[in-house]
């Protein structure tokens, strides 16, 4: 028995079962795609900081452009992409919020952290665990999918 589709043709079970292979695997391909694209945000973000915090106000500029730059170009990246699976829906909104959060409170130490060269040691390694706190949302959002693999979990 043969089953009608939204035009009106007639779709054989085998056909069906291709097209939910098809679009099950679709929904698969986002979770590789949105791990991959949060763990390029979380070691971007701590190469960002680094820089940011760290580095020579020549390279902060440049660093600050390129950000501006990766951010426009990965939220293209983001929106144009439809389907998402359950678990990326799931994380969405607390990584984001956390990362929101880690972004917010790395600002304020960047603006309590001393402009004297050279740093003491103690705020360079500060400077570092706030720039891998920072990327640590990201991170766990891209190990949480990539090892997930498209499994609903």
């Amino acid at each position: 028995m043969n089953a009608r589709d939204d035009i009106g043709h007639d779709i054989t079970p085998d056909a069906a079962l291709r097209e939910i292979d098809r679009v099950s695997g679709s929904v698969r391909r986002s979770t590789r795609w949105a791990g991959r694209w949060l763990l390029v945000l979380g070691l971007g973000t701590i190469v960002y900081w680094l820089v940011m915090l760290l580095g020579p106000g020549s390279l902060a500029v440049v660093a600050a452009w390129a950000w501006i730059a990766f951010t426009i170009a990965g939220c293209v990246y983001v929106f144009r992409k439809n389907v998402y699976d359950r678990l990326t829906w799931r994380l969405q909104w607390p990584v984001t919020g956390a990362y929101v959060l880690a972004v917010v409170l790395t600002v304020l130490f960047a603006n309590v952290m001393p402009e004297r060269e050279p740093l003491p040691a103690g705020w360079v390694l500060a400077a570092v665990l706030a720039a891998v706190l920072c990327g640590t949302p990201p991170l766990y959002g891209a190990w949480r999918l990539l090892r997930a693999g498209g499994e609903e979990r």
